[in-house]
């Protein structure tokens, strides 16, 4: 979770988000209605319109993903219990956090924040992030050899990521074979390794 990997968002209302530091006065409006959707799915105000007025009284603080080694793709909110994806250089020791690609269509990384948008980011957090982290803990991914072929494929590391979703969706399948649900939602999802290139 992103709590654990990134201290300071258990410590505080605390959201990090994608782009240069920007207060609630200045955001635009897909990233209000996302962090007023994540303010829900934390369960800092009850409804929208709670958390519209407690992101403005100023309770909530921001910051930009990369203060913490985050990336996070359009609004990139992240919050202290969405799971996170670690891609690390063993070489090296660094590591890089971003969370897990909600797929298409209304999605909070566009601003969405109904209802169907956060059972998604339940469902991630309770159900398919455990069991994706088991699976890469059991065996982790080399990335540096996926996206080499995935490159060659026709991927473009953006909007085209298509062979290397494929490719990353082949290697994890034996461990998420318990889940029906989780192997489609990669599978249905040409945009999951998004978060994985950034």
């Amino acid at each position: 979770r992103a709590g654990e990997q990134m201290g300071e968002l258990d410590a505080e209302r605390l959201l990090v988000h994608a782009g240069p530091p920007i207060e609630w006065p200045r955001m635009w409006g897909p990233l209000r209605g996302a962090v007023c959707g994540a303010i829900v799915f934390e369960g800092w105000a009850g409804d929208l319109a709670a958390a519209e007025a407690l992101a403005a009284s100023g309770a909530v603080k921001f910051a930009p993903n990369h203060h913490f080694g985050a990336v996070g793709p359009m609004t990139g909110i992240t919050t202290r219990s969405m799971p996170l994806l670690v891609v690390e250089n063993r070489k090296f020791g660094n590591r890089a956090f971003c969370t897990i690609n909600e797929g298409l269509g209304k999605v909070m990384r566009f601003g969405g924040n109904d209802a169907e948008v956060l059972a998604r980011l339940a469902w991630l957090r309770d159900e398919f992030g455990p069991l994706l982290g088991a699976a890469i803990r059991a065996a982790p991914v080399p990335l540096n050899p996926l996206i080499a072929r995935g490159l060659a494929m026709g991927d473009e590391m953006h909007q085209r990521k298509l062979a290397c979703t494929s490719l990353l969706l082949r290697m994890l399948a034996p461990r998420l074979a318990e889940s029906v649900k989780a192997l489609e939602f990669i599978a249905g999802n040409d945009q999951f390794f998004l978060n994985v290139a950034m």
